[in-house]
């Protein structure tokens, strides 16, 4: 299939999408003598792929509920440790914003593609400075050239040695030093442009393709509205110490080994061990791996299949002695044992 009529079945106006249910789970495919066995799985499929709009929409409150208090606690409170127990909270929020806007790039957040658009655009992109679509670009490229030359990331990955792993223990803690302490920014900045609602936004370049007049629409929107509220309340430095910074700063390490984890120091022989699979203890769904992004491999293998429904599709996958033999499953992201992320890329000095 050519990859503009790939594209254009991604943007069709309602979920589920039986072609693209059709797509990954009624072919078989045999990478390397590696065969998952999916033409049985195409029911349960159909019942998987199913979006839940009030799951969803729930998630999402609860995340700007958290926000909210723990912004609201830090300037009541006005106490450093305060701010600083605040900028870790929303950092982690900020995340788990970014893996719904994820989730969005799949439509797979709301059964209406239009609002699911707008929805993740004004409180989940906008937010973090990114737009749906523009990340949907070069994340539909990366699922279909997973790990090769035509994968934006995997080209993102060769040009910076901060992405070269494994590494050793110094070598390590020092990248996520800088990612820490803002010395990563522009290398992150080179990369997160593309998927800015500001770059090439009156230019009519093909790539980043240009925003719809809905999209700038809402994105002004946006801007003149929380542009409002934070001149009425006086609330700049609050969100330049609790919103910006973090963003800039621990966010971007917890993206940097949720990466790692899902797709570096991998074997990549085959689509099961293209990408990591990790279960994570409550902590790290919390920082790490929100919202069952920790199911990776099994997102590369059937994307339509929402983050609520990721630990139903694992379980069938199981199921399958391919599954079970070759792909890469981790206990946990900060054990250093058999079956610990760390273990795996970082060797000691």
């Amino acid at each position: 299939m050519g990859i503009r009529k790939w594209a254009a079945r991604q943007t069709m106006d309602r979920v589920p999408d039986i072609t693209l249910i059709a797509e990954t789970a009624e072919r078989d495919s045999s990478i390397a003598g590696v065969v998952l066995a999916r033409r049985g799985m195409t029911a349960r499929m159909r019942e998987l792929t199913h979006v839940r709009d009030g799951r969803f929409l729930a998630d999402l409150a609860l995340q700007w509920l958290v926000i909210a208090l723990a912004f609201g606690l830090a300037v009541h409170s006005g106490h450093w440790a305060a701010y600083a127990a605040a900028m870790v909270v929303i950092a982690t929020r900020q995340h788990a914003l970014g893996i719904l806007m994820h989730d969005g790039t799949h439509y797979r957040l709301l059964s209406n593609r239009a609002f699911n658009d707008a929805v993740c655009d004004l409180l989940c992109a906008f937010p973090l400075g990114m737009a749906t679509s523009r990340y949907r670009h070069d994340h539909m490229l990366h699922h279909r050239f997973l790990n090769t030359d035509g994968d934006p990331y995997w080209v993102d990955f060769k040009l910076d040695d901060n992405w070269h792993w494994p590494k050793r223990r110094g070598a390590a803690l020092w990248v996520f030093f800088k990612d820490l302490t803002l010395l990563n920014l522009p290398r992150w900045l080179a990369v997160v442009h593309r998927w800015s609602p500001w770059v090439n936004h009156f230019g009519k370049q093909s790539a980043p393709p240009p925003l719809t007049r809905a999209e700038r629409l809402r994105l002004y929107a946006f801007y003149a509205g929380v542009l409002g509220v934070i001149t009425a309340t006086d609330a700049w430095l609050g969100v330049l110490l609790l919103w910006l910074l973090p963003s800039l700063t621990l966010t971007m390490a917890l993206v940097r080994l949720r990466t790692i984890g899902e797709h570096l120091a991998l074997p990549d022989c085959h689509e099961l061990d293209a990408s990591r699979h990790t279960d994570g203890t409550l902590l790290e769904h919390l920082t790490v791996a929100p919202f069952n992004i920790n199911f990776h491999v099994d997102h590369h293998l059937f994307p339509a299949v929402p983050y609520y429904n990721l630990p139903a599709l694992h379980r069938l996958l199981l199921e399958d002695p391919s599954y079970r033999q070759h792909a890469i499953l981790n206990r946990s992201y900060f054990g250093r044992g058999k079956g610990g992320l760390l273990s795996q890329i970082v060797s000691p000095p």
